[in-house]
């Protein structure tokens, strides 16, 4: 694998904006400086562009985005929004998937190195902080998404996750369930987090708590959802009233598992997740709903603006959610889905 920009700043030490004024011979290095990146160069074998240097303050007419592979297409809807504003700006989307941080931080660097897009989409990526604020200097801009970075001065677009969780925990204690279950995600997750925040404001709105025990960790995935459903089952405790899934796959995996067991939903167990997927009407799943299109388009238009405008202070931009209440919560067909009475 060649060198990267970010392997420089590894070796030496120094900040991404450091090398790129030793790559433009900038009068303002000191030569000291300038040995030591030249000498790192050459012993990491790094040949910056030539194509790059001359792209130096003009336009590419592109921006690039780099997300995770995620196999489920949970962000196409956010892809699809960046590329929609792009199409009307006349300018084209480089998409490139990350397979793991060291993947992220090398695509980070190579698309700064190379100067071939204009910005830079970084779609949930758990890229290092400093690292973060080693290249927020750099003449490229970066908008973050679904996880900001406040603290770097880096521009963001999140979900109001933890908002959208206390809505549909207070849906939940609106129907009286008080024995409900929460299947989280990882404890690093950014989502995650902000969501168990959400539903613990809404418990303690209600004068209840949310005790340690009916919080189950696992990951956003459906095996997850099957793996945490069949542990309460077998768990000799009786059967909770409900279970808030905090993202739609994971509910969907407690859905099959209590199928098989023979059990109904939401007659013998109410569930409910986040994220309205394309699947969760198919299953009559209530569920929050989070504007990905929006948020792509958002994204995009926060990246273009920058272009035009670099020196514009960073914007961090929440998009609300909203509940979608299908059957799975108990809710009656002529439940009143504007204010979520029944």
């Amino acid at each position: 694998m060649a060198a990267t920009l970010h392997d420089i700043c590894s070796s030496t030490g120094l900040s991404t904006a450091t090398i790129s004024r030793v790559l433009n011979n900038s009068p303002l290095v000191k030569e000291e400086t300038r040995k030591k990146v030249k000498a790192a160069m050459k012993d990491l074998n790094y040949f910056p562009l030539a194509s790059a240097r001359a792209l130096a303050g003009k336009r590419t007419g592109a921006i690039g985005v780099i997300s995770p592979y995620v196999g489920s297409g949970f962000f196409t809807d956010l892809i699809v929004g960046v590329d929609h504003v792009a199409a009307e700006r006349g300018v084209h989307v480089m998409m490139s998937f990350a397979h793991g941080l060291g993947d992220e931080v090398h695509l980070v660097s190579r698309f700064i190195q190379e100067r071939g897009v204009d910005a830079i989409v970084l779609i949930n990526l758990d890229i290092p902080g400093e690292f973060m604020a080693d290249i927020k200097s750099d003449v490229i801009p970066l908008i973050s998404v679904d996880t900001p970075v406040l603290e770097h001065g880096i521009s963001s677009v999140s979900i109001g996750n933890r908002d959208g969780a206390h809505e549909m925990m207070s849906h939940l204690l609106g129907h009286g369930y008080r024995d409900i279950v929460l299947f989280a995600g990882p404890e690093i997750s950014y989502d995650s987090k902000e969501r168990i925040a959400g539903c613990r404001d809404a418990v303690a709105e209600a004068g209840l708590s949310l005790p340690d025990e009916k919080m189950h960790t696992g990951s956003f995935i459906m095996d997850s959802g099957r793996e945490l459903m069949h542990q309460v089952l077998t768990s000799g405790e009786p059967l909770p009233e409900a279970v808030f899934a905090l993202n739609d796959v994971t509910a969907f995996g407690a859905m099959a598992v209590l199928r098989e067991a023979g059990l109904r939903v939401p007659d013998d167990i109410a569930v409910v997740g986040f994220d309205n997927s394309a699947a969760s009407p198919l299953v009559g799943l209530t569920t929050v709903s989070v504007p990905l299109f929006d948020m792509g388009c958002r994204a995009a238009e926060l990246a273009l603006d920058a272009v035009v405008d670099s020196v514009k202070q960073p914007q961090h931009l929440i998009i609300p959610t909203e509940i979608v209440v299908r059957d799975s919560c108990g809710c009656q067909p002529l439940c009143n889905r504007k204010n979520n009475t029944f």
